[in-house]
């Protein structure tokens, strides 16, 4: 029984002629225009050799006529740098001569050029012993050889601007030929795909219209059906027993598939459910840490003072009082939901002033902000805290004195903050275990090499919102100070607002 040919053997036969006819065509286009511009480069080239050697023979008799009214060793030393140029230019041009002609014709002017040398080396030796009137007639002999050196480098130039319509009339003809080749190539190419995809296409539209509807069979429950024929090509004859395999084993299938289904629902359900209540247990977390302060009355009691400030016209106070307050304002209508960058950086530079008015020229305070995704979203109250740390556990064993850096900048996936201070720092031991198990960091306000207030608390809101962990990472050396770093992914933050007001 013949094999039946697989696709890969009629795509490989296909691809074979493709290749094959495009690759002598592509070859020989190649080597023509190799061959072409190669010529053209030359021919180009001869003429600006031309050009430069009637420069030069021009330049060298302007040098000598200079010499003789006024003979000098710099003068001298041009026209014999003129001379020499013309030597190794007319070599040049000897050398890639396109014909015979051409090629006696530059030997002539070599020629020419030496016997316009010893002219003038002759006029030279007798400057200083002849008269006026033999070194003018002498001159003059020197001068017909110029002209005979300029003529016949006017009849090469002609000799060589045939040759260059010559080489135009070869690259013509070529493209001429490279034309007609290309497109008999395509043609062919058309031709020879035309007849491949009408049978190809019927190798498989026969055998695939079969699978379909044998496929609807299966799809509608018939099971019991007839197991289909194989068919060419060998994949399609593959594919039909494996298909006849798999229909005898879908009704168990889909039986165990049915089961799988109602179990993984109601493990849905109840994992809806477990989510439901966590998220209701934080908003219960958050309205307890909300109620331990009436954030309303003393809001409202700092606008009573805030008035009677403004009427003692006592302005400090008048801008404490309105940074606390809008400190508070903050709290109430934000904290139950995402915030901008923008509006926490805000909220950080209220705080920051309130503590330097507090601690005078003690706490020195840098906030440097480089940052194009001040829109990004993240939660409520997230940097704060880390400044309130630093200040509280860092510089609080230092009565205070110490500077605290707070940068924020872009990286190519996330916005960095590094919040910086010059306090106590932590301990190796007590920092080693911080950051094996983050979830101690506690709120021991006792203990001056904590790195506490308000941490745990950071990171759990920034996990739960980003839906990822390390998001904070802390560095310490003990007697100089603690860096803490937050990671916010520029992308991939959490849309369910559920989840955000539930991180406090």
């Amino acid at each position: 029984m013949k094999q039946p040919k697989t696709f890969q053997k009629y795509l490989a036969s296909f691809s074979f002629v493709i290749i094959a006819v495009f690759s002598i065509v592509y070859v020989a286009m190649y080597v023509v225009m190799v061959y072409d511009t190669d010529q053209y480069s030359k021919n180009i080239n001869n003429y600006f050799m031309y050009n430069n050697l009637m420069n030069e023979i021009n330049r060298a008799s302007v040098e000598f006529d200079n010499y003789i009214r006024n003979p000098s060793d710099t003068v001298m030393n041009n026209y014999t740098t003129n001379i020499n140029n013309a030597k190794s230019i007319a070599e040049s041009l000897r050398n890639s001569a396109g014909n015979e002609s051409i090629y006696y014709s530059i030997v002539g002017i070599e020629e020419l050029i030496d016997s316009y040398v010893e002219k003038n080396n002759e006029i030279i030796e007798g400057l200083d012993k002849g008269s006026f009137s033999d070194t003018y007639e002498a001159r003059g002999d020197s001068l017909i050889i110029y002209n005979y050196i300029n003529i016949r480098l006017s009849e090469t130039m002609g000799r060589q601007t045939d040759v260059s319509k010559g080489i135009f009339n070869n690259m013509n003809t070529n493209s001429s030929i490279i034309a007609i080749s290309t497109l008999v190539a395509f043609v062919s190419v058309v031709a020879f795909l035309t007849i491949f995809i009408i049978r190809f296409s019927r190798s498989i539209s026969v055998p695939m219209m079969q699978l379909s509807q044998y496929a609807k069979e299966i799809s509608t429950g018939g099971f019991d059906s007839e197991d289909i024929e194989p068919a060419n090509p060998l994949e399609l004859n593959e594919l039909a027993v494996s298909v006849n395999k798999m229909k005898a084993g879908l009704g168990t299938m889909f039986s165990e598939l049915d089961q799988k289904a109602r179990l993984e629902s109601e493990l849905h359900e109840r994992e809806v459910e477990n989510l439901r209540i966590i998220s209701e247990l934080k908003n219960t977390e958050l309205k307890v840490l909300q109620a331990q302060i009436n954030p309303h009355f003393l809001f409202n009691t700092l606008n009573s003072i805030n008035r009677m400030a403004f009427m003692n016209n006592n302005q400090d106070i008048v801008n404490i009082i309105e940074a606390l307050s809008e400190m508070l304002r903050y709290s109430l209508n934000k904290i139950t939901g995402p915030i901008t960058l923008s509006d926490e950086i805000e909220n950080l530079k209220r705080y920051i002033y309130i503590q330097k008015v507090r601690f005078q020229d003690k706490l020195h305070i840098d906030v440097t902000v480089d940052s194009r995704r001040l829109d990004m979203k993240l939660p409520c109250m997230i940097l704060q805290p880390l400044v309130e740390n630093s200040i509280v556990h860092g510089l609080r064993p230092y009565d205070y004195n110490g500077d605290i850096t707070i940068n924020i900048f872009d990286a190519d996936e996330a916005t960095i903050v590094i919040v910086a201070d010059t306090g106590v720092g932590i301990a190796a031991e007590k920092l080693k275990g911080l950051k094996e198990q983050p979830e101690t960091w506690t709120d021991n306000e006792s203990d001056t090499q904590s790195t506490s207030i308000g941490l745990s608390n950071v990171l759990m809101r920034l996990n739960n919102y980003f839906g990822d962990d390390d998001r904070v990472k802390i560095e310490s050396v003990e007697g100089e100070g603690t860096a803490i770093t937050l990671f916010l992914p520029a992308m991939g933050q959490r849309d369910h607002q559920e989840e955000a007001s539930g991180n406090v």
